[in-house]
């Protein structure tokens, strides 16, 4: 099975694959109208998780795309909701940065403060980080380290 939220601008887009082997029921929620976010509804002998695809813009393409995702989380708050993707911020902005390697700059400030703050409230937690601590991994890589 295989749900897609392509682009219409070429520039993003968000997929979701689940083995046909495995017996699950899945059905689309929501997609929203800026290409970034998809959630999915998987049932398997009873049990439902929501699952949704994350890819977050760049600050200056939407500065309110944090308040979006939360306002569409709090409608899934009976349900488990995971979700997974490129939020293109990192959850922790403390110094030194052990999100980042290759920079010294915290990619999209603005949001990846917010999200720093939905975290510490308690709101969302960041699976690693609640289970690996300060340990050293890197989901984002400067262009000096990556090239």
């Amino acid at each position: 099975m295989i749900f897609l939220h392509n682009s219409t601008k070429n520039a993003r887009g968000i997929g979701i694959l689940i083995n046909k082997k495995v017996n699950i029921e899945a059905k689309i929620l929501h997609k929203d109208a800026e290409e970034n976010i998809l959630i999915t509804e998987l049932n398997k002998g009873g049990q439902k998780l929501i699952l949704g695809g994350v890819y977050g813009p760049r600050q200056h393409d939407d500065p309110d795309f944090l308040n979006k995702l939360m306002y569409i989380k709090d409608g899934f708050r009976s349900n488990f909701l995971i979700l997974t993707g490129d939020f293109n911020m990192i959850p922790s902005t403390k110094r030194p940065l052990i999100d980042i390697i290759g920079s010294d700059s915290i990619p999209n400030e603005r949001n990846s403060r917010m999200l720093e703050n939905i975290i510490n409230s308690r709101e969302v937690i960041d699976i690693f980080r609640a289970k690996n601590g300060n340990k050293k991994d890197y989901s984002f890589i400067g262009f000096n380290i990556a090239s």
